[in-house]
């Protein structure tokens, strides 16, 4: 009530921009653009991180060499990668890329690492009968690698959202969530800046919720 709306607009004011902008029909077609870059982005980065993780646990010379790359990828801070981006890619490649590499080595870990943690015992009980290797891998090694993996799903499905608005942010692009922050930010729109952060968060909320449920739904009896 004392500040100045520039500073902190009020709750109406913020209303009024869900209203007016984010429920609408332009609203909705921004939140599908967003949505249609994330699960691009997000299916084929857990993909090739499940299929590098189940390489890097059957292939002791491919793990020393990728292993250290791995590493680099998962330490490096995304801002930076966001600037290396910037200079590397044209606009609209930034936010797949970005999610990409936020994503890929988290579930490269996560995969590798359970698999590492198969029951020993059952795997030489299995050898021992002679059951065949696809058989071994679904009904043992599949379940054990479920558990580690869907938790680094959860965590990056938590965060890449967020991190895919600040890719279109930053690489200024006209369409998406992003694009809208960065529309109101240099038209000094703090209302709409706030109504769209707020509604970004309760769609990672939503998001999380969905793929945890997915997830449930298809491999919960191993989780």
């Amino acid at each position: 009530m004392k500040l100045d709306p520039l500073i902190l607009p009020s709750p109406i004011s913020i209303l009024n921009v869900f209203r007016n902008n984010i429920l609408t029909g332009k609203g909705i077609a921004e939140t599908c653009i967003t949505l249609y870059r994330f699960f691009m982005a997000y299916s084929v980065s857990v993909s090739l991180g499940i299929l590098c993780g189940m390489l890097i646990f059957k292939n002791s010379t491919v793990k020393s060499f990728l292993w250290p790359f791995i590493t680099i990828l998962q330490s490096t801070p995304v801002i930076s990668w966001v600037l290396l981006a910037l200079l590397w890619f044209p606009s609209e490649i930034i936010p797949y890329f970005i999610l990409g590499i936020f994503t890929l080595p988290v579930i490269i870990i996560n995969t590798f690492n359970g698999l590492m943690s198969t029951d020993e015992k059952l795997l030489e009980m299995a050898l021992a009968y002679g059951i065949e290797e696809k058989q071994v891998f679904s009904k043992i090694m599949l379940p054990s690698m479920l558990s580690s993996l869907m938790g680094g799903i959860k965590i990056t499905a938590n965060s890449s959202l967020k991190v895919l608005a600040t890719a279109e942010i930053i690489g200024r692009l006209p369409r998406g969530i992003g694009g809208e922050m960065n529309t109101a930010w240099i038209n000094i729109e703090t209302d709409s800046l706030l109504a769209w952060t707020i509604y970004l968060i309760i769609l990672t909320g939503l998001l999380e919720k969905l793929i945890s449920k997915a997830i449930k739904i298809k491999w919960g009896r191993y989780l």
